[in-house]
């Protein structure tokens, strides 16, 4: 609505589960565009920001990538993470374990640096980690082992779908209710995390102020600043009503 609102027609090129890369790359090049918001690490971002030789993309990732043409969109959740672990901790809480959604993914590598440093701080570290596939079901079927095989008290997923799961798994496999005996956090902040069903704690973004951040970048380039810009933002906690 955004981009409409200023006579700008958005084409969404979906990269997640696509297994040929090299595929999707072909296509993308296919378009002539004005402007290129890239929020996908599924490919090299180096190799995406060579896709679109003509325009400036705009890169809303949080890999390092030092390149001139290139501004970047960073989402920040240190500070919420250490806020979470701050409360899961004084609830008593110290064996934790992180269920991210993909090995090979930059942001979800830096989504669990987050809460690992907030161990660390404390004097703590994951007990144990799995990988899912950002699903509720991997989710469902992750928490169960994590919990018998490593006794672990709170689990940090990678998305809030996955924690859903992970939730729903404490809750009917093993009889436990969660988060009063297991503290199960999410990331993104979805509208779905919010309902009275989940009522999730997960790191939520301001979408209205992302969306802005876009859109404001996308004006510098119209306005013709050649100089890379960046924008950081803040997630902030959601917390779950029985957290």
């Amino acid at each position: 609505h955004a981009l409409q609102a200023r006579q700008l027609l958005p084409i969404i090129l979906c990269c997640g589960d696509h297994s040929d890369r090299l595929q999707l790359m072909r296509l993308a090049a296919t378009y002539q565009v004005d402007h290129v918001v890239i929020f996908s690490d599924m490919v090299s971002l180096r190799d995406a920001v060579d896709i679109f030789p003509t325009t400036r993309p705009i890169i809303v990732s949080f890999e390092p990538l030092e390149n001139e043409d290139v501004s970047t969109i960073r989402i920040d959740g240190s500070a919420a993470a250490d806020e979470i672990v701050e409360r899961l901790v004084a609830n008593g809480k110290s064996r934790f374990t992180y269920l991210s959604g993909t090995s090979s993914s930059w942001i979800d590598k830096l989504r669990r640096k987050w809460f690992a440093d907030a161990l660390a701080r404390r004097g703590l570290t994951f007990v144990a980690d799995a990988t899912g596939t950002y699903s509720y079901d991997s989710g469902f079927k992750e928490a169960v082992p994590l919990v018998h095989r490593f006794k672990t008290d709170a689990i940090i997923c990678g998305n809030d779908v996955m924690a859903i799961g992970a939730r729903d798994a404490v809750k009917r496999v093993l009889g436990k209710s969660a988060p009063e005996d297991d503290a199960i956090v999410g990331q993104d902040g979805i509208a779905m995390a919010a309902w009275d069903c989940h009522d999730l704690t997960t790191l939520s973004l301001d979408h209205v102020a992302f969306i802005n951040a876009v859109v404001e970048l996308i004006e510098r380039h119209e306005a013709g600043d050649d100089k890379p810009d960046t924008i950081t933002l803040n997630l902030s906690t959601r917390w779950g009503a029985t957290a």
